[in-house]
């Protein structure tokens, strides 16, 4: 029970307490025990209402028709997909290997709306958008019986953002130095050094704020290329040339405002809000507060919008995920990454933050664009895998030159492999499937799509971290 100042401080005039004879007292409590019994149906009641009246706001707050918005005019128009349309499958046709176009299906058929690539195809990028959230919020209903109003406000905010006539339309080419330009605005802007500032991060010592400073530092635009394609594109394996087609199209004729605004398909929970280019959540960028113990009003901040606090006013992110614009997605992302890594730091910890500082030169210069994928997808598995490849590369790096000529080099793709194995076998053990054990495909994904980027504008420099 909460208390005034003066409550609490000053005590309360004593107050004389009335005496009751036995008889009178056993009456009062049968009076009050009859009352009570009396009083349950209206109690029951009452309860019974308040989830009525509850349960009626909630469908009051709903429109007659939810998702009247999603519907909009048909705007078709004919494009050439270009080196999209070049690619060809040779099938068996009567008796003869014939080129046939490239076939579409699953996410590509959703985000492009059409299922073959031709030279020549008819596109309605506002009509596809519409129908990709309209799938987003189907699975929503059929999860909760009714289309939440929060998530209702949330998606018609962000649809209705999209502008048809004027989706940005840009190239593959200009969209990677664009967040190459992001990228340097931000870091000239962030100061890395007040890290120690935020609450999360004021104990990190000299060698993890070296380790978390390189770490950064290594990330480029094409960094930042390979985590979209994990995030957004299906494509694994050898063809991982084909989502930069894919992409290049959607940037030209969808606009890269429809690029913005793809929701996520297959999310483990519908409900969560997840869309754009890096797959972006409310655990990315929310600013909410909580009451704290002592009833104070305190930030609960999450992801970016904790390295937000270190940017200058003008350069600020929006404290909603929902109201991004353009660029600002680049910026949430490579802020979501520093918080990432600052984080994976500090629960790498002192000694061993020291230790791979001291082994830098046996770490690949792509190590930290795949701990960024893994740390977007199972963060807590990702650092996991993080302290195994940091004793890895440790242990390596002390060995004698001769030994290791004969020993494997570390890799973070095989740490992975082992905290998914171990709770593969935690999974067996229960009985149930408790935890993902998929964490190192979106690593090897990542590296698929890194040395697609590569090949596409040239190699990256390595470096060492």
């Amino acid at each position: 029970m909460k208390m005034s100042p003066d409550e609490r401080w000053h005590k309360k005039p004593e107050e004389k307490t009335p005496i009751l004879s036995r008889r009178t007292l056993i009456a009062g409590l049968a009076a009050a025990g009859l009352a009570a019994i009396a009083q349950l149906p209206k109690e029951t009641e009452r309860r019974d209402n308040e989830i009525r009246d509850e349960s009626k706001k909630l469908k009051e707050a709903i429109p007659d028709e939810p998702l009247k918005f999603l519907e909009v005019e048909p705007r078709p128009k004919t494009v050439k997909l270009g080196r999209l349309a070049e690619r060809v499958v040779y099938r068996k046709i009567a008796d003869k290997s014939t080129p046939t176009p490239l076939a579409f299906g699953g996410d590509y058929e959703m985000m492009l709306g059409i299922t073959e690539a031709k030279a020549e195809v008819t596109i309605d990028p506002h009509t596809q958008l519409s129908k990709l959230w309209k799938e987003k919020l189907e699975r929503i209903h059929q999860k909760r019986g009714l289309y939440p109003p929060e998530q209702l406000a949330n998606i018609k905010k962000l649809f209705l953002s999209y502008d048809p006539e004027h989706p940005n339309e840009t190239t593959l080419e200009k969209y990677r130095l664009s967040i190459q330009a992001c990228i340097t605005g931000v870091r000239s802007a962030l100061n890395m050094n007040a890290l120690k500032t935020l609450p999360q991060f004021k104990n990190l010592d000299m060698e993890q704020m070296k380790l978390v400073k390189d770490m950064v530092g290594s990330m480029t635009a094409d960094t930042m290329l390979s985590y979209i394609l994990t995030e957004l594109m299906p494509t694994t394996g050898k063809d991982t040339q084909l989502p930069l087609d894919v992409m290049d199209v959607v940037l030209r004729y969808y606009g890269r405002d429809y690029f913005h605004l793809v929701p996520a398909r297959h999310d483990p929970d519908p409900e969560l809000l997840s869309f754009g280019a890096y797959q972006l959540t409310p655990h990315v960028l929310q600013e909410k507060y909580r009451i704290g113990k002592k009833g104070a009003r305190e930030e609960d901040f999450q992801g970016a919008s904790v390295i937000n606090k270190l940017l200058p006013p003008a350069q600020k992110l929006p404290a909603d995920l929902t109201d991004l614009k353009g660029n600002q997605h680049h910026v949430a992302a490579y802020l979501f990454a520093v918080y990432n890594i600052a984080y994976g730091v500090r629960l790498l910890g002192p000694e061993r933050s020291k230790a791979l500082n001291a082994a830098g030169a046996f770490i690949p210069a792509g190590f930290a664009e795949e701990f960024l994928a893994a740390a977007h997808h199972r963060p807590a598995d990702a650092i996991d895998a993080f302290k195994i490849y940091t004793d890895a590369v440790v242990a390596y790096a002390k060995a004698p030159e001769a030994e290791r000529a004969r020993l494997t080099e570390p890799d973070y793709l095989v740490a992975a492999k082992k905290v998914d194995s171990n709770n593969a076998a935690y999974n067996k053990e229960k009985g149930k499937k408790i935890y993902p054990v998929d964490m190192h495909s979106y690593i090897l994904k990542t590296r698929n799509n890194s040395r697609a980027v590569s090949n596409r504008f040239g190699n990256i420099t390595a470096r060492s971290l």
